[in-house]
């Protein structure tokens, strides 16, 4: 009971934090206001923290949302998305390695613990596999987690200098397809998908958990023609203030110092990251028929749940990006444990 209450008292305080920000007419007001509201009373120790077992439910819901945008016509086009496959390896590599030199030469970790915090790729995922091979845990989910905040508050405010326009998840849902009555059939659908993703979660452990699994079971039912229904305003708002709200409560349990010195050079890489995806945005621009603000948040090592909720709230090619951000946490797991082997190998 006591979880339940903190995670009440945490969505509240989200939803303050996104009331602000829609007031003030700021980029994703239900993200980015439920992060900033509950990550500073978070890091102020205030007990009203998001709990493990709400990150569990909120993922296959996010896959829902997801997975209903993969229809038959997107699904036929994917086949054309395939340049963007090696220059996301590319872009993990490269980074990869800039990253170890940082952590390792300017920050002084340790080999192993340099290598995993460099890598783009998921937060949980990472920071598992490189506790399991000996890197320092509480050091990989400090510096991911700065990066997550950081490419979760960034990026929005980025998009929108590029498209030349406000970028207000607060209003994704006006169009017909979200106004639209869902039968009782389509929310029997859209609740069977979520609750399929969650139990079989552990057979996507490594590649998104919950939410790709339960993506995987809403795409098939929406691009057979099985429900046509997208999930409704008030669904995608809460979703985005859980989503906020859960980021936000990573900063719970951290002490001044931690904050202080290795989530700032966790958030000073991310800036670097978020330099590098630019730049590898406009040059895949030239490759795949999307526009740059897309391909920016394709290619952002933000993670996986929280990059595909910001393209579904911007209303951006969800698909394309979810694919993408799907490809950089399997480059990232397969290279991550080579690289390691590699450099372990170089250095008994």
């Amino acid at each position: 009971m006591p979880a339940v209450l903190h995670a009440i008292g945490a969505l509240l305080i989200g939803a303050c934090g996104g009331a602000v920000f829609l007031f003030l007419h700021l980029p994703l007001p239900w993200t980015l206001g439920s992060l900033t509201a509950v990550g500073i009373a978070a890091a102020l120790g205030s007990p009203f923290l998001i709990p493990a077992q709400v990150r569990h439910v909120a993922r296959p819901v996010v896959g829902v949302l997801a997975g209903s945008t993969f229809t038959a016509e997107v699904l036929g086009n994917i086949v054309l998305w395939w340049p963007i496959i090696p220059a996301m390896l590319l872009y993990t590599l490269a980074t990869a390695f800039l990253g170890w030199l940082y952590f390792q030469r300017l920050c002084k970790f340790d080999r192993g613990t340099a290598l995993f915090a460099s890598f783009p790729g998921g937060l949980g995922e990472l920071t598992l596999l490189g506790g399991s091979l000996g890197a320092d845990s509480r050091k990989l989910a400090l510096v991911h987690s700065a990066r997550v905040i950081t490419v979760i508050f960034c990026v929005p405010f980025l998009v929108q200098a590029l498209v030349a326009g406000p970028v207000n998840g607060g209003n994704v849902a006006v169009t017909a397809s979200h106004s639209a009555t869902i039968a009782p059939l389509d929310w029997l659908i859209l609740g069977a998908c979520a609750v399929g993703g969650y139990f079989t979660r552990n057979a996507f452990r490594l590649v998104g958990g919950a939410m790709v699994a339960a993506l995987l079971f809403s795409a098939v039912a929406h691009a057979s023609g099985l429900t046509g229904a997208q999930p409704p305003a008030w669904l995608v708002a809460l979703v985005q203030v859980t989503i906020g709200a859960i980021v936000g409560s990573r900063l719970g349990g951290t002490t001044h110092r931690e904050l202080g010195r290795t989530m700032v050079q966790g958030a000073l890489w991310s800036f670097v990251l978020i330099g590098l995806a630019v730049a590898t945005a406009f040059a895949c621009s030239q490759l795949v028929s999307f526009d740059v603000p897309t391909l920016i948040l394709a290619l952002s090592p933000g993670g996986l749940v929280e990059i595909t909720l910001l393209a579904y709230a911007i209303g951006f090619e969800v698909a394309f990006v979810v694919t993408t951000q799907i490809c950089r946490i399997v480059g990232t797991m397969v290279l991550a444990p080579l690289m390691f082997q590699l450099f372990d190998n170089r250095n008994p």
